[in-house]
C-alpha cells in the first residue's frame, strides 16, 4: 500500500475510501477500506492541526471544503437549512 504524504495522494485515497466505504467484514474490499482509513488519519493528524484536538465542527467544515460541499448539501443530510445552520454555528449539536 502506498504512503500518502502529499495531498494529491492524500485527494486519492479518500476518493478511495468512498467507492469501498460500505463494504462488510467479509467482503473483498473490507481490508482495503480499513487500510486506507488508517492511512487517511495517519495524514491528517500529522499534516492538519484541527486533528491533533479535535473540533468536531471545525473537522464538518474542513471536510466539507474537501469535498466541495455547501450547507445545502449538509441541509440535505440532517434535514433542513436551519439545523445545517445552527450546527455550523455551534448552537445545535
Amino acid at each position: 500500500m502506498e504512503n500518502y504524504q502529499s495531498k494529491k495522494e492524500y485527494q486519492k485515497a479518500l476518493e478511495q475510501l468512498e467507492k469501498v466505504f460500505d463494504s462488510k467484514k467479509g467482503d473483498k474490499d473490507f481490508s482495503e477500506a480499513e487500510l486506507l482509513v488508517l492511512l487517511i488519519e495517519k495524514y491528517e493528524s500529522e499534516t492538519e492541526p484541527a486533528f491533533r484536538n479535535p473540533d468536531p465542527i471545525e473537522i464538518l467544515k474542513y471536510k466539507m471544503d474537501i469535498k466541495n460541499l455547501k450547507n445545502k448539501d449538509l441541509a440535505e443530510i440532517v434535514g433542513s437549512k436551519s439545523k445545517a445552520s445552527e450546527i455550523l454555528n455551534r448552537k445545535r449539536k
